[in-house]
């Protein structure tokens, strides 16, 4: 591998997962882009924890991740990004997730979206790969590019709980139209976000219930 700068990918993927390298994937803040039929997904801090043997000895500069997001047992959605900047320290790989579209399971990720929105904490696992460029001492190829490094790991994120802290702030105004019989109510709500996530949906509905089989309104 030193002398080609190229390691085979089947033989890092492989002992990659046989032998642990990667321990445990924390993300932050996350965004989720709705507006499209394949949602947008980014994050600018993905770390990665690495097994303490290996992580003195890989200075990686550069990631490009292709996962799978396994919530409940189930494959939920599958997104490879493009290559970013990384660096490591104390066997952390610091890195970022730049805009890139989820390939999504309707049945299944509408479950995990559902989890993110209702839970206070959500966890699932990412599986894949990873292709990441190091950094050497050898003059000739001062880089060693790995492909499909495996990793199976467990990961979570802060969900949005019901959004418990839900503030009607004021009602700025409510008209009557005589010929269909509806009113029109324009409010200001003030939602909080607890989670680490952030989601841009377009048009929404919402539907108010006076009870939990009857709707007593419906608007967007």
């Amino acid at each position: 591998g030193i002398i080609t700068g190229e390691w085979p990918a089947d033989c890092v993927a492989a002992a990659a997962i046989d032998v642990g390298i990667v321990k445990n994937i924390e993300l932050g803040e996350m965004l989720i882009d709705f507006t499209l039929p394949d949602p947008i997904i980014s994050s600018s801090q993905l770390t990665v924890s690495l097994d303490s043997i290996t992580s003195f000895i890989w200075p990686v500069t550069d990631t490009a991740q292709h996962a799978t997001i396994v919530f409940d047992s189930n494959d939920v959605a599958t997104f490879d990004t493009p290559s970013s900047s990384a660096s490591v320290t104390n066997g952390i790989v610091s890195t970022m997730i730049q805009k890139t579209s989820l390939k999504i399971k309707p049945s299944l990720f509408g479950p995990f979206v559902q989890a993110l929105l209702s839970q206070s904490e959500v966890p699932f696992r990412l599986r894949g790969s990873v292709d990441a460029i190091l950094k050497t001492n050898n003059v000739i190829y001062p880089t060693l590019k790995i492909s499909g490094v495996g990793f199976n790991s467990p990961s979570k994120l802060k969900g949005c709980a019901n959004f418990p802290n839900v503030v009607f702030e004021k009602q700025v105004s409510l008209t009557f139209d005589s010929a269909k019989g509806t009113y029109t109510l324009v409010a200001l709500i003030n939602i909080p976000n607890i989670s680490q996530l952030v989601f841009i949906l377009g048009d929404i509905t919402f539907q108010l219930f006076d009870k939990p089989d009857l709707v007593l309104v419906v608007g967007t």
